[in-house]
């Protein structure tokens, strides 16, 4: 039965809040309930959980027959005082009558009414006891996927290279492919006729010629791994590969898209599991159907024939899982 320190409970229960389609959380929940996946329950709290909090009460969670449905599952708390805290649960942990679910180790403070809760039966939602989470198999499918971004380059009379260092965590020679000049009062920028990318070991510069006048606001046309460019706290911006972090962290894929990549690496992340066997197919189907679906839906720049660059793709950066 729910402790004294309970609530009572409301006389509806709701999912939690929706999060933003783009986000971490949005696209976390598309994932852990695609087909074949399907491990994931949500709820929101609907009395108060134990004082010491080692509790959580949704009537949801009532009316069911077996006490350990959640056995080892990771619970995590999406809102409220005790949001982005992550525990599991232990044996006969569920109480059927009331909706009280005990985890093993105590939340940081009571878990209250009116939560919205997220628990996770096959994979936890952050990387956690030795298990790859939905957030580093999210990350990982936009690593693998390319973003089409304009880099600025500001003239310098007489410059012939301009260092790209600024970009060197984000950016790789062969996903260099245009060079625009800067644009009139009336027009967007146009191709420049004259440009080369050179890397040096670690340093990669762009070469220009004509040379550009001091101030010209030019762009250089990249792809880059979607996990570089991402927006937080309502800013997007250039990152470096640790991607989504915060739930409310954006990128710029669908979320149809992205978990057809992510399912890949989830069902890899479960093949190397304890359950192996039961996933190892999963993984091998859903990789080629990744590929197959970046091949057809990702933006593929046109290349310029006289700009000199010798690819070894003809489609984007690097992407050694498409071969």
């Amino acid at each position: 039965m729910p402790s004294s320190g309970s609530g009572s409970a409301s006389s509806q229960a709701s999912a939690p809040p929706a999060p933003t389609r783009r986000s971490l959380a949005g696209y976390r929940r598309r994932l852990t309930q695609a087909e074949y996946f399907q491990s994931l329950t949500l709820l929101t709290t609907t009395s108060a959980g134990n004082a010491g909090g080692t509790t959580l009460v949704s009537t949801e969670l009532a009316g069911g027959l077996d006490t350990n449905r959640y056995h080892n599952a990771w619970v995590y708390v999406y809102d409220g005082a005790q949001a982005g805290q992550l525990r599991r649960v232990g044996n006969n942990a569920l109480n059927t009558t009331s909706g009280e679910l005990t985890v093993s180790v105590a939340f940081g403070g009571q878990i209250a009414q009116g939560v919205g809760v997220e628990i996770h039966r096959l994979l936890p939602p952050i990387r956690h006891d030795g298990y790859i989470g939905v957030r580093e198999c999210i990350n990982n499918a936009l690593q693998e996927c390319w973003v089409p971004r304009r880099l600025p380059i500001t003239g310098v009379a007489n410059q012939l290279e301009y260092a790209l260092s600024a970009y060197a965590d984000v950016l790789d020679i062969e996903a260099i492919h245009e060079f625009y000049g800067p644009a009139d009062s009336a027009t967007h920028p146009w191709p420049y006729p004259g440009w080369h990318p050179v890397q040096n070991g670690e340093v990669l510069n762009l070469q220009v010629l004509p040379t550009l006048s001091t101030g010209d606001a030019s762009l250089l046309g990249v792809t880059v791994p979607g996990d570089t460019y991402v927006r937080r706290s309502g800013v997007w911006q250039q990152v470096s590969t640790e991607g989504l972090v915060n739930d409310a962290d954006e990128a710029l894929f669908d979320p149809g898209f992205l978990t057809l990549i992510a399912l890949a690496h989830a069902y890899s992340a479960l093949a190397s599991g304890p359950d192996s066997g039961a996933w190892v197919e999963h993984a091998q189907r859903a990789r080629r159907r990744a590929n197959l679906v970046k091949l057809a839906q990702l933006h593929h720049p046109d290349e310029r024939p006289s700009h000199g660059v010798r690819r070894n793709v003809t489609y984007g950066p690097k992407d050694w899982r498409s071969w």
